[in-house]
């Protein structure tokens, strides 16, 4: 599907630089079923509209705005995200022309993630000007861009804000944790306890482990805060799940909290009990723990 994709916005955007009309009355046909299929619909109404652009950029735009649903978010991103890469405040002003659902909310989600390669201030402010969900999703494509190009920035610019940053933490921590791991636990544990911050230690924790298990485990066992603790050890006990059943076991029956800690034995048990039976449902009997 990936290839047949490719090829066909290949063949497609040679056309619509030469002839953007006649590639989007193609689009439209309706014995073109196949361009009716969200994801593929998606992609080639893209691959026209970021052609059409270029050349007409009004006209471009109400072509999009005529399209179905399964085609009008990809029209949109063509447009506007191609927009976007040199002018992202004319993008977002556009943006906000069109009515609101599902397209809108995705392009504006693009449009902060292109203004946050150059300003990620700006297009954090300008997220904040959007409705709830709009707002969601452009500031965590502007968080997520940010911290990867300067992710302790990004971490003090959240705890420089008079808010809740919980919800952010699973979009910075992560991306920070590939660059340096130990800064970004630190940071994530020094946070107020949250389903966000849970998260992100348990992610933070898993990636540091596929780099450095010994200094990821040091790490752990140095946390007097159970929940910090318990949440890193989860991390820690996924990072193994898939290779090594057994020390992902030896990992979650370190945990504290019984709710997290009976979920990650499960978990553990049923992949082990798919690789191995015998040994999980061993393992399973000695410590009287049956397999659910």
């Amino acid at each position: 599907m990936v290839t047949v994709v490719r090829i066909a916005t290949t063949i497609l955007a040679v056309l619509a630089a030469h002839d953007p009309q006649r590639a989007a009355d193609w689009l439209k046909n309706p014995n073109n079923t196949n361009a009716f299929y969200p994801s593929l619909g998606h992609a080639l109404a893209g691959t026209i509209s970021k052609e059409w652009a270029r050349q007409d950029l009004p006209a471009a735009l109400a072509w999009a705005q005529s399209l179905p649903d399964q085609q009008r978010a990809g029209a949109y991103s063509g447009v506007l995200g191609s927009l976007a890469s040199t002018n992202p405040e004319q993008a977002s002003t556009l943006a906000l022309t069109l009515d609101p659902g599902p397209a809108r909310q995705h392009i504006v989600g693009e449009i902060a993630s292109f203004w946050a390669r150059n300003s990620p201030t700006d297009a954090l402010a300008w997220a904040q000007t959007l409705s709830e969900q709009e707002e969601t999703s452009a500031t965590r494509s502007a968080l997520r861009i940010w911290s990867q190009n300067t992710p302790s920035e990004t971490a003090s610019y959240l705890d420089s804000l008079d808010q809740e940053i919980d919800s952010h933490l699973p979009t910075v921590a992560p991306t920070w944790a590939r660059k340096e791991p130990a800064k970004a636990a630190d940071w994530v544990a020094s946070q107020p306890e949250g389903e966000g911050r849970n998260d992100a230690l348990a992610k933070t924790l898993w990636i540091w482990t596929t780099q450095n298990p010994a200094a990821a485990t040091t790490w752990v066992q140095e946390q007097t805060n159970d929940s910090v603790r318990d949440h890193a050890i989860a991390g820690l006990a996924t990072a193994a799940l898939d290779f090594d059943p057994p020390t992902a076991l030896d990992w979650s029956i370190k945990i504290t909290g019984p709710k997290l800690k009976n979920s990650l034995i499960q978990r553990s048990l049923l992949i082990w009990y798919r690789k191995d039976p015998e040994a999980a449902q061993q393992w399973a009997s000695e410590n009287n723990t049956p397999i659910k």
